[in-house]
């Protein structure tokens, strides 16, 4: 299966018209095609992968079309489908674009004109694709932050990590007046037993420019580089929309007022983007003597909502009194993206994650998980980006954690137990006897 590949599942109840339509496709589009006659099949199929697009017969066995549109929604929000029919309801459009279908063509089927359709959906699709790896990224970023993180809009949560719709979602239930001093702004609240809430918020769009911390200039490096490959093609993609006649048949004037918005945001992300590269010329953090138990349990308490929603079951062996030779913000880095790989890894059902700390020659941190484990093309050079086995991921997490593991003068390994899990090992030098006479 190519995941770079729009996927079309092409659902029609006669043998020779799927047979022959799927020809042409994959004669004319270079799309992946599955065919199938049966609208039970296109569910089970929308449920173990991803599909781009959705052309349907009305007239269906099982089910009509329309109904098989809603079902492929529930499980694949972002598919564009397009409804065949050579019957001639006046009603059935109307019914079609309530169901979210997003273009109807009648029988018998005009083919530059279909072919037309599905070109333009595989653009909006690979745009899509391409947005949702940008805010999926924005999303990662958010997550890896130690204060609470919440973007609205008229109330409505637009982006947010655990802690901050935790602290909203409280901050809500809570009567509250605002006072100001030397420019900033303060909430006070009253809670429910009748006691008092202080809240300081603070603008942190400055933060980007005055911030020396190491872990955000090892992000701006990954955040700069990710979000300059996403961009590219999202104006390239646009451009292209806005180049067309909106008068041009399969071509509605929405395309335009999407393009020239998609364009307005890129600019936006672009100036972000280079704030970031300002930040990543900095050099790394001090290395020195730190305990290691304290980094894990604050890299725990800021994945614990994550661990819990996936039913993980977390068993944590840590020597309190072991320490090492490395910068506490890029360990925390690395641990992070680590344990995050892992937890992203499991299915909703679950299973165990185990972090642990052992000593030898080394100070040595185990991660742990029994998801299934890498397929091949992974495995064989987990490090190197783009070698991935997230839809939409790029890689460069674990290519990240590699270099940060080296500069701080550790290793990081990964072992893969086929058919288990993944058990990632870093390796760090003993602390000096330093830190021992200082305590």
């Amino acid at each position: 299966m190519d995941n770079s590949k729009t996927t079309i599942i092409l659902v029609e109840d006669d043998e020779r018209t799927i047979e022959e339509l799927t020809r042409i496709l994959k004669k004319h589009t270079g799309m992946e095609i599955i065919p199938t006659s049966l609208p039970s099949e296109a569910i089970r199929i929308a449920k173990e992968r991803k599909l781009d697009i959705a052309l349907l017969d009305l007239k269906l066995p099982e089910m009509s079309g329309l109904e098989l549109a809603s079902r492929l929604k529930e499980t694949n929000p972002d598919i564009l489908i397009t409804i065949m029919t050579g019957y001639g309801e006046e009603e059935t459009p109307v019914i079609a674009k309530e169901k979210g279908v997003v273009d109807f063509i009648e029988k018998p089927l005009n083919l530059p004109y279909l072919l037309a359709t599905l070109r333009f959906q595989e653009r909006e699709a690979n745009i899509r694709k391409t947005l949702r790896s940008a805010a999926d990224l924005l999303q990662r970023f958010f997550s890896m932050t130690e204060d609470g993180v919440v973007m609205t809009n008229d109330s409505t949560v637009i982006v947010s990590n655990p802690l901050g719709i935790e602290l909203y979602e409280k901050f809500k239930e809570c009567g509250s007046k605002k006072i100001k001093h030397n420019s900033k702004q303060y909430e006070y609240l009253v809670s429910q037993s009748g006691g008092l809430v202080f809240h300081h918020f603070k603008d942190i769009t400055s933060a980007f420019e005055i911030s020396k911390s190491e872990t955000q200039i090892e992000m701006a490096k990954m955040v700069a580089h990710e979000l300059h490959n996403s961009l590219t093609p999202i104006k390239l993609w646009l451009q292209e929309i806005l180049s067309l006649d909106p008068k041009d048949e399969g071509f509605p004037d929405t395309a335009k007022k999407a393009a020239s918005e998609g364009i307005l945001q890129i600019d936006r992300l672009t100036n972000l983007t280079r704030k970031f590269k300002e930040i990543s010329k900095e050099k790394i953090s001090k290395i020195e003597n730190i305990k290691i138990a304290p980094v894990i349990s604050k890299l725990i308490s800021s994945l614990e909502p994550m661990i819990k929603a996936k039913n993980i079951k977390l068993n944590v062996e840590l020597n309190d009194d072991l320490s090492a030779r490395a910068s506490e913000q890029e360990l925390h880095q690395v641990l992070y993206n680590l344990t995050l790989n892992s937890i992203e890894a499991f299915s909703q059902k679950g299973g165990t994650l185990s972090i642990k700390t052992e000593e030898s020659d080394f100070v040595v941190i185990k991660i742990c998980d029994n998801a299934g484990g890498l397929p091949p093309q992974v495995e064989a050079n987990p490090f190197s980006p783009y070698m991935t086995t997230k839809e939409n991921g790029t890689g460069l997490g674990l290519v990240l954690s590699k270099e940060l593991t080296t500069k701080i003068g550790g290793e990081l390994s990964l072992k893969n137990i086929k058919g288990v899990g993944v058990e990632a090992e870093v390796k760090l030098l003993k602390a000096t006897d330093v830190l021992s006479a200082q305590s």
